[in-house]
């Protein structure tokens, strides 16, 4: 089972497309991709959280740009590779966030 929750990032410019996500993780260990749909992570990397499964240990995320110009790929990242920085509350309430383009 994928779960999944849309949280709407908010963005001052109107060229900031709106993402959905689960919250904002930061890799704590370098990852290596083994396969096409994984994403290469560096330690300090800010992940964005797209999907969270509950039947293996792999989450989708998408990786924030460093710069504005640069991309943002997204693929599946080994849970116990990042830690959250940022979650969603208990009582299913949620927390928007802004982050510069």
């Amino acid at each position: 089972m994928i779960l999944r929750l849309q949280l709407q990032v908010l963005c001052l410019s109107a060229s900031c497309p709106t993402w959905v996500f689960w919250g904002v993780c930061k890799a704590i260990y370098d990852y290596a991709p083994q396969s096409e749909n994984e994403l290469e992570i560096k330690e300090g990397d800010i992940l964005y959280i797209l999907e969270k499964s509950s039947e293996d240990d792999w989450w989708k995320a998408k990786k924030k740009a460093k710069a504005a110009d640069d991309d943002e790929p997204t693929g599946l990242v080994p849970n116990n590779y990042v830690e959250e920085v940022c979650s969603i509350m208990p009582s299913g309430d949620c927390v928007l966030w802004e982050y510069p383009a």
